[in-house]
């Protein structure tokens, strides 16, 4: 990258070995999709605080008082949401339980 003249990137790394070839090169990197944690390397994500906002909103305008989330435990993204959903259930009679992949487990939080 450095021989065509790049200065910078956004990148799609997916796994922290990836990252650290990349960190190699020596210029600045911003990934823009992400599976695990890549440390100090910037990415751009979603808000998850107003995903999870704007599906108890729609819900809850259904009356819906179950939820349930079912995400990939080893996405970067995924497992920020799966913690701003409970965050974002203001009522008490709410409940939310969460479905992981891999070994398949159901827990209230």
């Amino acid at each position: 990258m450095k021989k065509q003249g790049c200065v910078g990137a956004i990148v799609n790394i997916q796994i922290a070995a990836r990252a650290k070839r990349l960190l190699k090169v020596g210029i600045p990197i911003i990934a823009y999709s992400t599976l695990q944690n890549l440390g100090d390397i910037p990415y751009i994500s979603t808000d998850s605080k107003q995903v999870a906002r704007m599906a108890f909103d729609y819900f809850a305008g259904k009356q819906f008082v179950h939820y349930a989330y079912f995400g990939l435990t080893e996405a970067r993204w995924a497992v920020e949401r799966l913690n701003s959903f409970p965050r974002s259930f203001p009522r008490p009679d709410i409940k939310f339980m969460s479905l992981n992949p891999g070994p398949v487990t159901l827990q209230m939080i």
